[in-house]
């Protein structure tokens, strides 16, 4: 499906009650783009702007916008094999949960993307699950509840490359890693929370190169870092102390 380009081509729906619903769902070997879709949301659980269940279905050039519901994700990815999501822009906002990816067994990759999430409860840029992903190219801004988590990994790994994450406001990550070990590899990235740039709840081995890590790492490693440095640009040892 295209449209005639984001901000032309719009694409609105309420939210609802289901678990499986927005107001764009994907579909096997299909793409949309140059659209912008949204889900405003209302008196009801979740507002998802784009939902996918489907295999290899891509998307490119689309702003995807969800608030006004209790869980707002603007792109919600279930147990799906490959999606793609190219040059896209991600707003969440508002509720007791937001996110700008929420991939659930889900191998996924996120080029080119610019994502913004942000309400008083739990929010989060992308959140990977069960499945590993692929960043490239991203800038994440995270802010204004009581857990913030510009990445969040859930039994997952995942590669990260030229990627900013920020989160701040409240108990704030740049990378919130949890559920079963897992590893994640981080390139020539940005990294910042106001807690703490990584934080391991469980045992994920941290490989970080050529990046800089604002505020401290904490949890159960292990955590190597080569070329690193933090937020006054002092260089960080090999176990990115």
């Amino acid at each position: 499906m295209e449209g005639a380009g984001e901000g032309v081509t719009i694409i609105t729906a309420s939210g609802s009650d289901s678990a499986t619903g927005g107001t764009v769902l994907g579909a096997n070997n299909a793409e949309l783009r140059l659209v912008t879709v949204a889900n405003s949301g209302g008196a009801v659980l979740n507002a998802f702007a784009i939902y996918n269940a489907a295999d290899t279905f891509r998307v490119s050039h689309v702003t995807a916008i969800a608030s006004g519901a209790d869980s707002n994700i603007a792109v919600y990815l279930d147990n799906a094999a490959m999606p793609l999501l190219r040059d896209v822009n991600l707003v969440a906002s508002g509720g007791s949960f937001t996110s700008g990816v929420y991939g659930v067994i889900s191998s996924f990759t996120l080029e080119r993307a610019t994502i913004t999430t942000s309400g008083p409860g739990s929010n989060f840029g992308v959140n990977v699950g069960a499945a590993p992903a692929v960043l490239q190219d991203v800038t994440i801004s995270v802010s204004g509840g009581s857990l913030n988590a510009a990445v969040a990994h859930s039994s997952a790994s995942s590669t990260l490359r030229n990627v900013v994450a920020r989160a701040s406001g409240g108990s704030s990550y740049g990378l919130y890693n949890s559920g079963a070990a897992a590893t994640v590899t981080i390139d020539r990235s940005t990294i910042s929370g106001g807690s703490n740039s990584i934080n391991n709840l469980s045992s994920y081995t941290i490989r970080v190169g050529a990046s800089q890590l604002i505020n401290p790492v904490t949890g159960t490693g292990p955590f190597t870092c080569v070329g690193v440095y933090d937020g006054n640009y002092a260089p960080l040892n090999n176990t990115c102390q």
